[in-house]
């Protein structure tokens, strides 16, 4: 059995390897980028908290625990 486990399928090359996304792979959360100075604030774009708002300003992201350690 194991010999036939091991000859499933073809062997996939390295950009086809870089192509497969599964499992729990971790996407950052949208943060808000804010207009400065208006009352209330007012919400200018939506980018990936581990990116920069468009006018270089970190966006405003919420914090979460989801308790699952690595």
């Amino acid at each position: 059995m194991k010999k036939s486990l091991l000859n499933l399928g073809t062997a996939l090359s390295k950009s086809e390897q870089k192509q497969i996304s599964g499992g729990n792979s971790f996407v950052y959360p949208l943060g808000y980028c804010l207009a400065q100075g208006t009352n209330p604030p007012q919400v200018i774009a939506q980018v990936p908290c581990n990116e920069k708002c468009p006018d270089g300003s970190t966006p405003f992201c919420y914090v979460f625990d989801d308790g699952i350690r690595n």
